[in-house]
């Protein structure tokens, strides 16, 4: 009596916890709240949003640099995407990318991603900025997409850009989801000779029985790596161990003076962080970027 007023609604409350049950994992019990609801309402209102940023080309592009530490310049980019509603209102990807996944929205935010990075190493390739390679990020669900490769390689063929200069980035998880599919998938991604990147490492399986399957050209050790790395402690012997792979490794979570001085230590090439600078527009990106130095 206290969950609904007549049958339809207590059907659809009762719907709402089923589906909340399910998203909890097997053998779940949920009840219905106010505030389960609340999510619900949240979720769909934001898909609906979502459905209309796509249509309306709400989408911009954020530039990260990564530094070459040892060297102190700026030698690439990551591409980043922001949400900006109509009314100017920035949108965290934190809270809408799970829902673009969950409903599969990504397929077409990730298509413009694609295609407007791609679009900007071209147009860089023309400026002072033509030795910038940029990196964008693909998440699981992009990647075991079939229109995926397609897409991909018909925006490096039509664009003529060194395809060397674009990183894929794929998280560690997403790699494991399906590990003999992302193999293959790789695979196929390098006979197109884009550069491959193993995101977040050291926060899945981090197995380097499974990382010797993988055609990745670039680890991205995983933040929390940097942040609780200390002398002599695990996280710092840990740190110190991927560094010395026979691979190329970008220190992400770069945050002040002692994270750099560490990965210095450790004779880290490159990194990317806070300390250099936050995902900035294309305008101050280039500013910061002009002469690929830091100062």
């Amino acid at each position: 009596p206290d969950d609904a007023e007549d049958e339809q609604e207590l059907i659809k409350n009762a719907d709402i916890a089923m589906y909340n049950a399910k998203d909890l994992g097997k053998n779940q019990i949920s009840f219905f709240s106010n505030e389960l609801n609340e999510k619900v309402e949240h979720y769909f209102e934001l898909k609906n949003h979502l459905d209309l940023a796509i249509k309306h080309g709400e989408f911009r592009l954020y530039f990260q640099p990564k530094v070459d530490l040892l060297a102190n310049k700026i030698c690439a980019a990551e591409a980043l995407i922001r949400w900006i509603k109509a009314d100017g209102t920035l949108v965290a990807p934190d809270n809408f990318i799970p829902v673009a996944e969950d409903t599969k929205q990504i397929i077409p935010i990730g298509q413009w991603v694609i295609e407007t990075a791609i679009q900007q190493l071209k147009d860089w390739q023309d400026t002072e900025f033509k030795d910038l390679s940029l990196s964008i990020n693909v998440s699981a669900i992009q990647l075991y997409d079939e229109s995926f490769l397609p897409h991909l390689k018909s925006n490096l063929a039509s664009s003529g850009i060194n395809p060397a200069q674009l990183e894929i980035e794929i998280t560690e998880t997403a790699v494991i989801t399906d590990t003999e599919t992302a193999v293959k998938i790789l695979y196929e991604l390098k006979k197109l000779d884009v550069m491959l990147s193993l995101d977040d490492f050291g926060t899945g399986y981090s197995s380097l029985s499974y990382l010797r399957l993988l055609p990745v050209d670039i680890l991205k050790i995983d933040r929390s790596f940097i942040a609780s790395a200390k002398e002599g402690n695990v996280s710092n012997k840990i740190l110190a161990s991927i560094i010395a792979l026979a691979i190329d490794v970008v220190a992400e979570g770069v945050e002040d003076e002692t994270h750099l001085n560490l990965l210095l230590a450790h004779q880290c090439q490159l990194g990317q962080g806070y300390y250099f600078s936050r995902p900035l527009p294309l305008a101050q990106f280039s500013e910061l970027a002009l002469d690929l130095s830091l100062h």
